[in-house]
C-alpha cells in the first residue's frame, strides 16, 4: 500500500480538522480560519482543495457517509434463508446506528 502524497494528507488533515471544527461549534460558528489552525497549514492551503466552507462540509460529510455504508454493506443470496438475511441486516442496522461514524455525522448535521 502507498503512502498517502502530501497534498493527500494535508487534505486528510484538514478534513480531520474540519470535522473536528464542526462538531465542537457548528457550521455557523466554525471559520476557515479555526479549520486551517486545527490542520496546522495555511488559510491559502484550505481554499486551494475547498472552494467554499459549503465545499468543504459536503466533503467531510461525504467522508462519513462512505464510512456508516460500508457498515451496513449487505448483499441479498437467494441460496439463504430469508429470516436469516433479514436478522442479519438487522444486526448491521443497529451496528450502523452505534458506529462511531454514524454518531459523529449525526452530531455534525444535527448541531445546527
Amino acid at each position: 500500500m502507498n503512502e498517502p502524497s502530501r497534498t493527500e494528507k494535508k487534505r486528510d488533515d484538514i478534513l480531520d480538522a474540519a470535522l473536528h471544527e464542526f462538531e465542537a461549534r457548528g457550521f455557523r460558528e466554525t471559520s476557515m480560519d479555526r479549520i486551517a489552525a486545527t490542520a496546522q497549514v495555511s488559510k491559502r492551503t484550505v481554499y486551494n482543495h475547498f472552494p467554499s466552507k459549503e465545499a468543504l462540509f459536503d466533503a467531510m460529510a461525504a467522508q462519513l457517509i462512505d464510512r456508516v455504508q460500508s457498515v451496513t454493506a449487505y448483499r441479498y443470496d437467494p441460496n439463504l434463508m430469508v429470516e436469516g438475511q433479514l436478522r442479519q441486516i438487522g444486526v448491521q442496522v443497529l451496528d450502523m446506528l452505534a458506529s462511531p461514524c454514524f454518531v459523529t455525522l449525526a452530531r455534525v448535521t444535527l448541531v445546527e
